[in-house]
C-alpha cells in the first residue's frame, strides 16, 4: 500500500513538472531555428527518410523519422490515423466516408488525410468518445 501511495505522489509531481515545463520542438528552415508548442502542429507525414510538419507558421521538413516525433508528442491530442500520418485531433473540422469507402479527415485548413483501414475503427471511436 505504501508503495502505491508513493507512485502515485511521484507520477503526480511528474505530471506537475511536465504542465511547468511543456515540450518544445526545435524545427529549422532556412538555417533559422524556430521553437513550436505541439498545439502549434496540424499534421505529420513521412516522406521517406524525412518527416513533414504542418503547422501554424507554414510547412517544415525535417530529417527525422515519423516515428521520434510520435514517442515525444503527447498521445491524447495527436492520434495515429496511417503507417505515414500523424494529426493534431484539435485541428480536425470533419470526418468523411464510411468503414467500406475509406475514411478521410479534414483539417480546418482544409487539408485532407486518409485514413487506413487499419485505424479507421480507432479513429472512429475516438472521436465518438470526444463528441457530446
Amino acid at each position: 500500500m505504501l508503495w502505491f501511495v508513493i507512485e502515485k505522489l511521484w507520477t503526480e509531481k511528474e505530471s506537475k513538472a511536465e504542465q511547468d515545463n511543456p515540450i518544445l520542438l526545435e524545427l529549422t528552415r532556412g538555417g533559422k531555428s524556430y521553437f513550436f508548442e505541439p498545439h502549434q502542429i496540424h499534421s505529420l507525414t513521412a516522406e521517406n527518410y524525412y518527416t513533414k510538419l504542418s503547422t501554424t507558421s507554414g510547412i517544415f521538413v525535417m530529417r527525422k523519422p515519423l516515428k521520434e516525433f510520435h514517442d515525444i508528442l503527447p498521445s491524447p491530442m495527436f492520434q495515429k490515423i496511417h503507417r505515414s500520418t500523424i494529426v493534431n485531433v484539435e485541428y480536425v473540422s470533419e470526418l468523411v466516408g464510411n468503414m467500406s469507402q475509406g475514411l478521410e479527415l479534414v483539417l480546418k485548413d482544409q487539408t485532407k488525410h486518409k485514413v487506413s483501414r487499419s485505424f479507421s475503427k480507432k479513429i472512429q471511436q475516438f472521436f465518438k468518445e470526444r463528441a457530446h
